[in-house]
């Protein structure tokens, strides 16, 4: 019983954070602290974030060491790759494995979270990153992961969309600018 409350008080605690998310990026609010960070130390807390929800979930990570720095910021990144994950584990369904991937592609960074589930069907892939649009498949799910997602790399001056089709998993991509000379440029 104890271990059902205190789920319950984590998924609260991220509906509520998912909220607030939605409403800064909406209103303009949201404030980037961007600073030049490694895209594996982000990915690495999101994933220690969710281990409990992981387990039975295997995760494989390939993140090459010679990723360059990205400006953003940490906090904000972390909850996209919560959210991304959350959605993969949900849509991967029991024993399905999650892929998280990178690269660099000229002068972005490319990471990918790949899902083997039942994948989505057009009308689904359309609305996607509309706020609150969920599927009956997604029982539980408040329909702002995506959407949060996509408003904070917006806001980081990058690109997330996703390629999916039914029977064949779900893709979703993330590409965010190489850092600059944060000295030489002013503040990101």
């Amino acid at each position: 019983l104890l271990q059902t409350i205190l789920e319950e008080a984590h998924r609260m605690n991220r509906l509520i954070g998912n909220l607030l998310d939605m409403i800064r990026v909406e209103s303009g609010a949201l404030e980037v602290q961007k600073e030049l960070q490694p895209l594996e130390e982000v990915v690495g807390v999101a994933l220690i974030r969710l281990d409990d929800r992981l387990r039975g979930h295997p995760v494989t990570v390939t993140l090459p060491p010679d990723l360059p720095l990205v400006a953003l910021d940490a906090v904000l990144m972390e909850q996209v790759f919560v959210n991304l994950l959350t959605n993969a584990i949900h849509a991967g369904g029991t024993q399905k494995d999650v892929s998280v991937r990178a690269e660099s592609v000229g002068k972005t960074v490319r990471l990918r979270v790949e899902d083997h589930g039942c994948g989505m069907s057009d009308e689904t892939r359309a609305h996607a990153f509309d706020p609150f649009y969920t599927t009956r498949a997604r029982e539980g799910g408040t329909g702002l992961g995506l959407s949060v997602a996509h408003g904070i790399i917006t806001d980081h001056g990058g690109e997330i969309y996703l390629d999916s089709s039914e029977g064949r998993g779900t893709t979703v991509t993330v590409e965010l600018p190489c850092a600059v000379d944060l000295s030489k440029s002013g503040p990101a």
